[in-house]
C-alpha cells in the first residue's frame, strides 16, 4: 500500500512538471513575436477585428464575411485587451493565455468531480495542451494560437458538462459550491452567447445536443430524482434560450452571412467520403504526414506513436459505446463524452466534408477531441485500478515514455516552424519606409492576406493578371475589388523575373516606376491609382 502510494505521488509529481513545461511552452509561443508564424486565416481574422475596433461596431458595412463572424475565438478577450496593450498580437497571446487557464480549470474540475486521480487529470491536460499538428487549420492554430477559431466552440460543451456535474454533486447550501456554480454559469453564458452570435447552429448541434441526449438517456436509465430532473431541465432550457437569443441576433444583423453548404454524401461518393473521414481522424492529431517521412527518423517515430494513440482513442469510443447498454446502471460522464464523439462521427459520415477534395476538412473533429481525451483518461483510470500492483511500474514507465515522445515531438515541430512566414514581416517593414497609401500584390493572395493582418497602416489588395482585375477576398470589404478603394499613392509588388507589361495593360504599366526590391518582389511606384 505504501509502495503504491509512493508510486502514485511520484508519477503525479512528474506529470505535474511535464504539464507545467507544456503550459510554459504554449505561453512562450503566444507571447513571442507571433507575426513570424502568422497564417492567412489568422491574418484575415486580425484584419477583420482591427476594422471592428476602428469602426466601433461588429456590423461592418459592405463586409465579405466567412462562415463565422469570428467573435467565438481569441478575439472574445483580445479585443478588450487591445485597448490596454494597443497591440493586437500581444492581446491575442494574452487572450489565449486566458483560454488555457479556462481549459485547465474546466477539465480539472470535471475529472475531480468524478474522483479521477491526479495522474490522469494531469495526463489529459498535457495531451490537451500539446500542439498535435501545426498549420492554418490544424489543432494548435485552431485551439491555442493566434486567432484560435475553435477554442470557444470546443470549450462550450465542456463547461456544460461541468455544470451538469455541479448540479448532480453540489450542495447548494454550501456558499463555496454555490459560488463556483454561479461563476461557471456566467462563463457558460458568455461563451454560448458569443458562439451562437458568431457561428450560428454549429456548437449547439455538435456540442450541446449530444450532451442533452446523454443527460436524458442516463436520467431515464438511472431514474434521477425529481429535484435533479428539475435542475437539469432548467439548465438545458436555459442553454436553449441563450442559444436562441444569440442566434436570432445573428440572423437579424447578418441575414446573408451564413454560408453553411454541407451536403448529404452522395451514394456514389459514400465510401470515398468514409475513407477520407478515417484518414482525417488521424490527420487532426498529426499522425499522418502530408509528405514523405523516413520511418526511422525522429519525426517518423513520433508519427508512429501518434498513430498508435489514435487507435487507442478509437478503442475508447468503442469501450464507451459498449457501456451504453440499457440493462446496466449508466455512467453519466462516460455517456456525455461518448455521445459527443458518436454524434460528431455521425455528422462527418453523413455529410460530405471534403468540398470536392480527396481529403476531408479534419478540423471538424476538433470539437470532439478534448472530450475524447477525457474519456481516454477516464477509461485508463478504470483499467489501471484493475492491474496487478507489479504491472503498475512497467505501465507507468511506458506511459511516461509515450508522453515524452509526444511532448518533444510535437513541440519540436512548432519550434521548427516559428519563422515560416517571417518574410511577410520583412516585406511590411520595408513597405513601412515608403510614403504610400496602398500596396497591390500581383497574383499572390496569400502574401496579400499576411501583410494585411500584420500592417494595418496601409490597404493591401491582390490583382489577378488572368482576370485583369482586383480580387475580393473573404474577410475584406466588397469594395476592395475597385481601385478607388485604395487611394492614390500606391506600389505594386511583382515577383522578380516577371515583367510588369506582361501582367498589366501597357498604358498602365509604363506609368509605374521601379523604386526598389524586397525579398523576391520588385516594387513599382505611382502617385495615383491607375487600376480600375
Amino acid at each position: 500500500m505504501i509502495e503504491k502510494f509512493t508510486l502514485d505521488r511520484i508519477l503525479a509529481g512528474v506529470l505535474g512538471c511535464l504539464l507545467c513545461i507544456q503550459i510554459f511552452l504554449l505561453l512562450f509561443y503566444n507571447l513571442r513575436d507571433t507575426r513570424t508564424l502568422i497564417n492567412a486565416d489568422a491574418a484575415s481574422a486580425i484584419y477583420h477585428f482591427m476594422e471592428v475596433i476602428d469602426n466601433g461596431t461588429l456590423n461592418l458595412p459592405d463586409w465579405n464575411h466567412t462562415t463565422t463572424l469570428e467573435l467565438d475565438s481569441a478575439f472574445l478577450f483580445a479585443v478588450p485587451l487591445y485597448y490596454v496593450t494597443h497591440d493586437m498580437f500581444l492581446a491575442m497571446g494574452l487572450a489565449n493565455g486566458i483560454f488555457i487557464l479556462l481549459y485547465f480549470w474546466v477539465i480539472y474540475r470535471i475529472m475531480k468531480l468524478n474522483d479521477i486521480s491526479l495522474r490522469w487529470i494531469f495526463s489529459v491536460l498535457i495531451l490537451t495542451f500539446t500542439p498535435w499538428a501545426v498549420g492554418m487549420l490544424d489543432y494548435f492554430n485552431m485551439m491555442f494560437y493566434q486567432a484560435s477559431q475553435y477554442t470557444v466552440k470546443t470549450l462550450v460543451p465542456l463547461v456544460l458538462i461541468l455544470l451538469v456535474f455541479q448540479i448532480m454533486k453540489f450542495d447548494f447550501k454550501d456558499r463555496k459550491e454555490r459560488g463556483e456554480f454561479i461563476a461557471t454559469l456566467v462563463t457558460y453564458t458568455i461563451l454560448l452567447y458569443s458562439t451562437s452570435l458568431s457561428t450560428g447552429i454549429y456548437t449547439i448541434v455538435c456540442g450541446i445536443f449530444p450532451i442533452i441526449m446523454g443527460v436524458m438517456y442516463t436520467g431515464i436509465c438511472n431514474k434521477f430524482t425529481r429535484p435533479k430532473w428539475i435542475r437539469l431541465s432548467c439548465l438545458l432550457l436555459y442553454s436553449g434560450g441563450i442559444f436562441l437569443i444569440g442566434f436570432m441576433k445573428y440572423k437579424e444583423l447578418y441575414p446573408s452571412t451564413s454560408k453553411y453548404n454541407l451536403n448529404i454524401t452522395l451514394a456514389a461518393e459514400f465510401w470515398k467520403n468514409l475513407c477520407a473521414n478515417v484518414v482525417g481522424f488521424f490527420q487532426v492529431l498529426g499522425a499522418l504526414p502530408s509528405m514523405n517521412v523516413s520511418g526511422m527518423s525522429m519525426q517518423g517515430i513520433v508519427l508512429c506513436v501518434k498513430f498508435i494513440f489514435c487507435i487507442v482513442l478509437l478503442a475508447c469510443i468503442l469501450s464507451g459505446t459498449r457501456k451504453l447498454n440499457f440493462t446496466q446502471k449508466q455512467d453519466l460522464l462516460n455517456n456525455l463524452l461518448t455521445y459527443i464523439c458518436l454524434v460528431n462521427l455521425f455528422i462527418v459520415t453523413i455529410y460530405d466534408t471534403r468540398y470536392g477534395s480527396d481529403v476531408m476538412q479534419y478540423r471538424y473533429y476538433i470539437i470532439m477531441i478534448i472530450p475524447l481525451l477525457i474519456l481516454c483518461g477516464y477509461r485508463c483510470e478504470f483499467y489501471f485500478k484493475k492491474m496487478h500492483k507489479y504491472q503498475h511500474g512497467a505501465f507507468c514507465c511506458g506511459f511516461l515514455a509515450f508522453l515524452l515522445v509526444i511532448i518533444v515531438g510535437n513541440n519540436r515541430t512548432v519550434l521548427g516552424s516559428l519563422h515560416n512566414n517571417d518574410y511577410a514581416v520583412t516585406i511590411c517593414d520595408y513597405l513601412d519606409t515608403l510614403d504610400v497609401e496602398s500596396v497591390i500584390f500581383i497574383d499572390d493572395q496569400d502574401t496579400t492576406a499576411l501583410c494585411r493582418g500584420i500592417d494595418h497602416s496601409k490597404k493591401y489588395g491582390c490583382f489577378s493578371s488572368a482576370e485583369q482585375q482586383l480580387q475580393t477576398q473573404i474577410c475584406t470589404y466588397q469594395a476592395s475589388n475597385q481601385g478607388a478603394f485604395y487611394g492614390d499613392k500606391n506600389v505594386l509588388a511583382v515577383v522578380d523575373g516577371v515583367n510588369l507589361e506582361d501582367v498589366l495593360p501597357e498604358e498602365i504599366a509604363r506609368q509605374y516606376t521601379l523604386i526598389g526590391a524586397v525579398k523576391w518582389f520588385n516594387i513599382y511606384y505611382c502617385d495615383h491609382m491607375l487600376i480600375p
